[in-house]
């Protein structure tokens, strides 16, 4: 499926709202990223990314609409070569190749455009489809952190995957 990385407009908050505003979505996503997702919520999102120094921040759009977003949120002090990455896609474009395609090029546009030697990334131990993702898109899995993450009143495994630059 074709797809574009671009940067959002605040005319995107709208379909924004609608791809993010899904209890699945936000299922495996940290606290930061509301459910429901509200058009408020979009706007107050689309201007951060705007304006942000320490997050390169992309729509996913599909057909010229915003269906996701994938971030680098950039590190400092001895972390300054290294970034983390954060990314979501609406359910309806689950398993159709189009979050593996993006971390590939999304990742080689951080590599050629940012001085960062490593991106890692967090994803619940349960989130089998993002482990795929990453584990496809050539990240190595790094450790297993057993009761990291707390949310909805339940504990759960954290595993860290790794991509480090040739």
């Amino acid at each position: 499926m074709d797809y574009e990385l671009k940067r959002l407009r605040l005319s995107d908050a709208k379909q924004l709202a609608k791809a993010a505003n899904n209890e699945e979505v936000a299922r495996f996503l940290r606290a930061a990223f509301p459910y429901p997702y509200t058009l408020q919520d979009a706007r107050e999102y689309i201007s951060y990314a705007a304006s942000s120094k320490d997050d390169v921040i992309l729509g996913i759009f599909v057909e010229n609409k915003v269906c996701g977003c994938i971030c680098a949120r950039l590190r400092g002090d001895v972390y300054v070569k290294s970034c983390e990455l954060g990314y979501w896609l609406a359910q309806e474009y689950w398993g159709k190749g189009v979050m593996t395609s993006a971390v590939k090029a999304f990742c080689e546009f951080v590599f050629e455009n940012y001085d960062i030697n490593r991106i890692d990334a967090q994803v619940f131990a349960e989130n089998a489809a993002s482990r795929r993702v990453l584990e496809k898109a050539g990240f190595e899995l790094e450790g297993v952190h057993n009761k990291k993450v707390y949310k909805y009143g339940e504990f759960a495994d954290e595993l860290t995957y790794a991509l480090v630059k040739d």
